[in-house]
């Protein structure tokens, strides 16, 4: 290929995916919730007045919330805490304006289910050294939840909240954990919310739970939640519901369905993805950097053939 044509690729995008696909999803809570003495009902989620994420879900039951207010961009927890989180992708700079910027231009290439390519992105509750008595147990009853802007993927592209036992230092391994996923993707059926298992060991993906999405028009974020209500029971249930700009909830609960987790392991680990159809978009210094090297590979040709 030419270098003129070669140029002309970049700026059009012919190496990377399409100026129109999405390019960010927006975070605005990552919390947990555990109860280690009995159940959570869902009847008893509760939101009161002010900011989340410290005003929701089960009183007295928090296990982390992470609200992305402090500036202080992971693998630091809430408030620079050194409790750190498990990455994929770079999350440098994301955390503004009491957000986590999920970016296609700091994911990293992973697997595909249809070979198309597929980039990822995701933040896992990590502690260091985590003991089994701090874990997301199978003795206990507990629910994770992910509040994100409300986005309409783009066709291949998904956002989720997660429990998976692959990155616990006290569960499984990536040939046998199990991974629960609560979605909302984009297919050429539509945009839809899905809760999807995946079996490692078994070699099993079930898609446990679809429905279309279809948001009211007043609503401006989604929450996504995983709740294990019983405890001493592998059970898990699949919920989302819609908030507005004031972050009231509207309308019921959604419901996907429920799964068995826990397969042999007694712990799980709590995380957000997102995923990208395409490869990774550089980022402008990417580009310069590109332009930088293109020019000396042509100066050093011409000495050449001088």
């Amino acid at each position: 290929m030419s270098l003129r044509k070669f140029m002309a690729a970049i700026a059009c995008g012919g190496f990377v995916a399409s100026a129109a696909a999405t390019e960010f999803f927006q975070l605005d809570s990552f919390s947990a919730w555990r109860n280690t003495t009995g159940n959570l009902a869902l009847s008893d989620f509760s939101v009161g007045p002010g900011s989340f994420p410290a005003v929701y879900g089960w009183a007295g039951k928090q296990y982390f919330a992470d609200g992305f207010g402090d500036g202080i961009a992971p693998p630091f927890g809430s408030n620079g805490t050194t409790v750190a989180y498990g990455m994929s992708g770079n999350f440098s700079g994301a955390e503004h304006d009491s957000i986590l910027e999920f970016n296609r231009a700091r994911s990293v290439v992973s697997a595909s289910d249809n070979g198309l390519p597929l980039t990822l992105q995701s933040l896992r509750y990590s502690p260091v050294g985590l003991p089994a008595t701090s874990a997301l147990r199978l003795s206990d009853s507990f629910a994770v939840g992910a509040l994100f802007d409300l986005a309409t993927p783009d066709l291949g592209t998904r956002y989720s909240v997660r429990l998976t036992d692959q990155f616990s230092p006290i569960g499984g391994s990536s040939a046998t954990s199990d991974v629960l996923d609560l979605r909302i993707k984009t297919t050429e059926a539509g945009t839809q919310a899905e809760m999807y298992f995946q079996d490692f060991q078994a070699g099993t993906k079930t898609s446990i739970g679809v429905e279309a999405f279809a948001p009211p028009p007043e609503a401006a974020e989604i929450f996504l939640m995983l709740l294990k209500d019983q405890a001493n029971d592998p059970t898990v249930s699949g919920y989302y519901r819609f908030l507005d700009a004031s972050r009231v909830m509207l309308g019921d609960w959604h419901f996907l369905g429920s799964q068995d987790l826990f397969h042999g392991e007694t712990v799980t680990q709590a995380g957000v993805y997102s995923f990208f159809e395409g490869s990774p978009v550089p980022e402008p210094q990417t580009y310069s950097m590109i332009l930088v090297g293109l020019l000396l590979v042509g100066i050093s040709r011409k000495r050449r053939i001088s």
